[in-house]
């Protein structure tokens, strides 16, 4: 009597959980992270205090790199400075390990880069004769 190898039905259980745990895996990461609206007009600061000293902040320019200026006046604290309008996401990790997602809309009174100025029209040439000649 000969025992006859099965092929391939052995693999596919282990394929099917590994995907399925892939897709649990990343939805909890991508619910981990707390999303919070900061609204600001051109010229308003907002801080972001209690972060962590090791973790870089990551940044991304939805609309007008312009827009704000980011800067750090003490160790765990961010400062946001707006400066045009425009639009950024700020992930960022607090001292405690919980991630948080600040999603950035800055306002202005004008658009300078969406609509910019034209130039004026060029006063007529100075005559051979001069000024007042005429």
């Amino acid at each position: 009597m000969m025992m006859r190898a099965q092929r391939g039905c052995g693999i596919l259980p282990w394929l099917i959980a590994t995907l399925f745990g892939m897709l649990l895996l990343q939805a909890q990461v991508g619910a981990a992270a707390e999303a919070v609206p900061v609204s600001l007009n051109a010229g308003e600061t907002y801080v972001i205090k209690d972060l962590s000293k090791a973790a870089t902040p990551g940044i991304k320019v939805i609309d007008n790199p312009n827009a704000l200026v980011v800067h750090t006046d003490a160790p765990g604290e961010l400062v946001l400075l707006g400066a045009e309008a425009g639009e950024w996401r700020i992930k960022t990790v607090a001292s405690t390990g919980g991630a948080t997602v600040y999603d950035v809309s800055v306002h202005a009174l004008a658009r300078p880069f969406a609509a910019p100025l034209k130039p004026a029209a060029a006063p007529p040439a100075m005559g051979d004769a001069g000024v007042g000649a005429g």
